[in-house]
């Protein structure tokens, strides 16, 4: 069995770790809207069918 450990980011030091920290915080938040809709009406169209049919 493989065991992972999770890097520090906080442990980067030097050009490298100021490029990945900057990339960090230029990346723009995610938008689920579009795929909270999706599962909504997915969870409505499976509880209709099931009112339909029992």
């Amino acid at each position: 069995m493989f065991t992972y450990y999770k890097p520090n980011m906080a442990n980067l030091k030097g050009k490298l770790g100021r490029e990945i920290m900057a990339a960090i915080r230029d990346t723009p938040l995610s938008d689920h809207s579009k795929l909270n809709r999706l599962a909504e009406e997915g969870i409505k169209s499976v509880l209709a069918e099931r009112k339909r049919d029992g």
